[in-house]
């Protein structure tokens, strides 16, 4: 069974030297009504990138402090960030989901904001489509080509702060965080991992822990879970199949571990997404 179930656009993986990959889920821009940006307390596994072209728009943090889209910034949420959308006008609304790996993948739960510059601007005015416009592929290309650069600048727009320093690991175990997110997180033992940082597995286990902050397996499950999130938003995979593309043999313990992570089950997962309104959540 081909497991890689989420398609990126055109152009869509970049992986020049130690770039990390960057996957494009989906970009276009809508014609936002206030109806269609209401939500309550929604986490998503991947990156978000918005720009509005007039106020109106807000992003909900869980402790009540609100993000508002203005037209002179662009808004960045982090995987995992816990946010409800309050919209009071209709906006012109721009939005890209995209997945990044090391050490980008590491940030979590945050919200930044960056310069709208007018060369951006510009660009993704001219070439981004219309969400359900048929493209061709000439503009397929250069609308992935946009939003690349879009998501590129907002990365390099986060603040030391965000990133871990670049001592944080030792090198072998960056080897190993590449090498294991490369293989998708598929389960492996903490022998099979140690051997690959030729350490015992003790040594290995404790190494990690103080590194990463979790054991082996436990993050292993988490980036699992995250890879889970993303196919059921975007793939039309059953949950059983779901379960095994995330490397889970039992739906019900995946099930489990889903709940325990996220606190909403599979299923439920899923349904806040089809709720929304249009192909994909804006």
């Amino acid at each position: 069974m081909n497991t890689n179930q989420v398609k990126p656009l055109t152009w869509g993986h970049v992986n020049i030297g130690h770039t990390p990959q960057l996957t494009l889920l989906c970009c276009a821009h809508l014609n936002l009504q206030p109806r269609q940006w209401r939500t309550q307390n929604v986490r998503s596994p991947y990156w978000r990138l918005y720009w509005n072209d007039r106020p109106g728009a807000c992003l909900r943090a869980e402790d009540g402090r609100c993000h508002n889209l203005e037209p002179d910034h662009f808004m960045l949420v982090a995987p995992n960030t816990t946010l409800s959308q309050e919209l009071s006008q209709t906006v012109e609304h721009y939005f890209t989901h995209f997945t990044v790996g090391l050490p980008f993948a590491h940030v979590q739960n945050q919200v930044h904001q960056f310069p709208a510059a007018a060369p951006l601007l510009a660009a993704m005015r001219g070439i981004y489509p219309r969400q359900g416009a048929a493209a061709d592929p000439a503009t397929q290309a250069r609308c992935a080509a946009t939003a690349l650069n879009l998501c590129w600048h907002a990365l390099a727009s986060l603040p030391d702060a965000s990133l871990p320093p670049a001592d944080c690991y030792p090198p072998r175990l960056w080897e190993l965080l590449n090498w294991w997110e490369s293989q998708d997180w598929r389960p492996a033992t903490n022998r099979a991992l140690a051997e690959r940082m030729r350490m015992h597995p003790t040594a290995f286990c404790r190494c990690f822990r103080q590194a990463v902050g979790a054991p082996p397996q436990t993050y292993g499950q988490i980036r699992r879970i995250d890879r889970a999130c993303l196919l059921l938003h975007f793939s039309k995979l059953s949950i059983k199949q779901v379960a095994e593309a995330a490397g889970f043999c039992d739906r019900y313990y995946f099930s489990y571990r889903f709940r325990k992570l996220q606190g909403i089950s599979p299923a439920a997962f899923r349904r806040q997404f089809v709720r929304a309104a249009g192909p994909a959540q804006p």
